[in-house]
């Protein structure tokens, strides 16, 4: 768009034919059980279905601020054929210092998608009901709908020269990672830290 802005727009497409005994992201391991009440009538492999169609489009905003800053902002959507659309936000800003040597990162993102059309936090049936577990079934919390949140920093210094190598690098990492699952009552929310570091070099 500029010397000092940049656009990335990009359209994706995704089609997955799996297996028919248990579908496509199905745990063969993971059972579920059909209740009534506090007693387990029946309980079956999951199941998800054996055909998964989505498409995503995001878009992406780089700024130059001055000779040593850039921030970056992006936005990206998501539907799929098990009637999940989700929302992802993400803002990070760049900074550079003493001649490019020294760079640091803040960033923080925002993720939100919908629970699929078969999932169910409880399998009950009530007394008198017909009994029968659903075609598609699935105890994965993944597709019981999520929010998340995260926020973090990276620091990294470059040493140029350094014997035969152009450069060498050492950065860190630290990020606090929110996830919440408002339809699965067994597990509804997790926190997480994550650190990491790195070591690399250039010829």
């Amino acid at each position: 768009l500029g010397r000092s802005t940049t656009a990335t727009v990009r359209i994706t497409g995704y089609a997955a034919f799996c297996g028919e005994e248990v579908g496509c992201l199905a745990n063969p391991y993971r059972y579920v059980a059909l209740r009534s009440g506090d007693v387990t009538l029946q309980a079956m492999r999951e199941r998800n279905p054996d055909r998964l169609y989505r498409g995503a489009a995001s878009l992406r905003l780089s700024q130059a601020i001055g000779d040593s800053t850039a921030l970056h902002g992006g936005y990206r959507g998501y539907l799929d054929s098990w009637r999940v659309n989700g929302h992802t936000w993400d803002l990070s800003v760049n900074q550079q210092a003493f001649k490019e040597q020294l760079m640091l990162t803040a960033e923080g993102r925002v993720a939100t998608h919908s629970a699929t059309s078969f999932f169910r936090d409880d399998y009950a049936v009530s007394t008198g009901e017909t009994l029968m577990m659903p075609e598609f079934r699935s105890l994965d919390r993944e597709l019981s709908g999520l929010f998340t949140g995260s926020v973090g920093g990276r620091v990294g210094w470059t040493f140029y020269s350094v014997g035969k190598l152009a450069t060498v690098g050492i950065n860190g990492r630290l990020s606090h990672h929110w996830f919440l699952y408002p339809n699965f009552s067994e597990l509804p929310e997790r926190n997480a830290w994550l650190g990491g570091g790195g070591l690399d070099g250039t010829f």
